[in-house]
């Protein structure tokens, strides 16, 4: 059963990368029927889901499985196994991420918990992209928030990293 609901789990992002999301939910709410002992493949899955209303506008609900998901990952902090920890971290990472990207899409956008989202996120990510990305994502909103000179910090660090990952003559888009 956990093989299946990790294939399943697999199939629900290649549907979402498709743009067939009914079909990525379905996945997902297979999956997590079917999935009774893997905690990590539950917050994953939750993480997906939040991801799916994200595409779908349903931002309420998606904050809500992008949480259920962070309170998971959070009562996994006790794993003291190194790659389960970091993978958590990772993970966990990214749902911050997504949960920002959720206040700074509100009508009124919630830049404040945003930037605390994103600054808890970049606390967790040790991987040299994500970092990057999450730096540039805290630009945007400091941007926004009128402090310019804090977003130029955050644009330069992410271009160091970027630059560290990628090179100076690669090309890459993100």
């Amino acid at each position: 059963l956990k093989a299946r609901a990790e294939a399943l789990y697999e199939l629900s992002k290649v549907h979402r990368y498709q743009g067939q999301y009914d079909d990525a939910n379905r996945c997902l709410t297979d999956s997590l029927a079917l999935n009774n002992a893997d905690d990590y493949l539950t917050a994953d899955a939750l993480h997906e889901l939040g991801i799916l209303e994200v595409k779908r506008h349903n931002l309420d609900s998606a904050a809500s499985f992008l949480q259920r998901s962070l309170q998971i990952r959070n009562s996994l902090e006790d794993d003291t196994h190194i790659d389960h920890r970091t993978n958590t971290d990772s993970a966990a990472s990214s749902t911050l991420h997504q949960l920002a990207a959720i206040h700074v899409a509100r009508k009124p956008p919630s830049l404040e918990k945003a930037k605390t989202l994103l600054q808890e996120a970049l606390s967790l990510s040790r991987q040299i992209g994500q970092r990057a990305a999450t730096l540039k994502q805290l630009a945007r909103v400091t941007i926004r928030q009128g402090f310019l000179d804090q977003a130029e910090s955050y644009l330069g660090q992410a271009l160091e990293l970027y630059l560290e990952l990628y090179g100076d003559n690669k090309l890459h888009i993100n």
